[in-house]
């Protein structure tokens, strides 16, 4: 990052905190964090020279911790994928063979060709079929459709994604990162047995 780029994207964060907060913004003893902008809501402190090897080891504790959460997220979301029909689908890849092509039309049977009194029959009573399933659908409604917890996920990645554009604030941040984990804590849930049920 250029000395130039880092104040243009120091100044733009000034001007954002100065709606919201104060902000201490702690930066290590690099040439192109040597700014001098005049900023609001923004105060820079700059590590002594010597700090970053000091803290080296506070970094690679943060980051081992960071990194393992994420391998452990990233293996639940592809065990969660991996029981849908369609991520099967993709890892199977194609299943049709040169022979399957070859032999297509084998099992094709042939019919005589319909005259125009079958064809207008047959329209007229699927007409009439057509109108009384209608007339029945009326009155049901159908049961709305359950969310798998692929797609539960999907649309939770698509809030975190809309409250973060929006600056809505880490307390809703916070609530979606729980919702998260529920969501992927009920995937993994022990299925109940027929035995506890019996054992009461």
């Amino acid at each position: 990052m250029t000395r130039d780029l880092f104040a243009e994207r120091l100044i733009e964060f000034d001007r954002d905190m100065v709606r919201q907060k104060k902000v201490l913004l702690v930066l290590d003893n690099r040439a192109a964090h040597h700014v001098q902008p005049s900023l609001t809501a923004v105060t820079v402190l700059l590590l002594p020279p010597d700090a970053t090897s000091r803290i080296q080891p506070l970094d690679l504790g943060i980051i081992h911790s960071f990194k393992a959460c994420y391998r452990r997220r990233l293996v639940q979301r592809l065990l969660i994928t991996i029981d849908t029909p369609a991520a099967n689908a993709e890892m199977a890849g194609p299943s049709t063979t040169w022979d399957d092509l070859v032999s297509a039309d084998d099992d094709t049977e042939f019919a005589e060709p319909f005259t125009d009194e079958v064809i207008v029959n047959e329209v007229r009573r699927c007409d009439a079929e057509d109108s009384d399933e209608s007339d029945a659908d009326d009155d049901l409604e159908a049961p709305p459709a359950a969310v798998g917890t692929p797609a539960a996920i999907e649309y939770i990645a698509a809030l975190k994604q809309l409250v973060c554009t929006r600056g809505l604030g880490n307390e809703h941040l916070g609530a979606i990162n729980k919702l998260e984990t529920a969501v992927i804590g009920s995937a993994f849930a022990a299925q109940v047995r027929i035995t506890d049920y019996l054992c009461k």
